[in-house]
């Protein structure tokens, strides 16, 4: 269950997390999702607050690269964002 107000949301595409102007975070997110990376977001009010990502190589699976915005720390979204990604996994076999 999501805590109040935050939606989380599978990204499907890797423009789905670019970012504008040549920042060096959105080109790392960008190449880790064109790699076959899963990301999950996390949404405040329109606003990505949060982002984790997930790999799946073979049969071995592995969760990395979790960030949460310092404003919106505390509120349960990343602990949402891991619960996300381990069900995925889990889906994914």
């Amino acid at each position: 269950m999501n805590p109040p107000g935050i939606e989380l949301h599978r990204t499907v595409q890797v423009s789905d997390l670019e970012s504008e102007g040549g920042d060096p975070a959105g080109a790392w997110l960008s190449a880790q999702l064109a790699d076959g990376d899963i990301g999950f977001v996390a949404v405040v009010e329109g606003r990505i607050v949060g982002c984790g990502l997930l790999g799946l190589h073979g049969d071995i699976g592995r969760l990395h690269g979790l960030f949460v915005h310092p404003d919106y720390r505390g509120k349960g979204i990343g602990a949402e964002l891991v619960r996300a990604r381990i069900d995925a996994l889990s889906t994914l076999g």
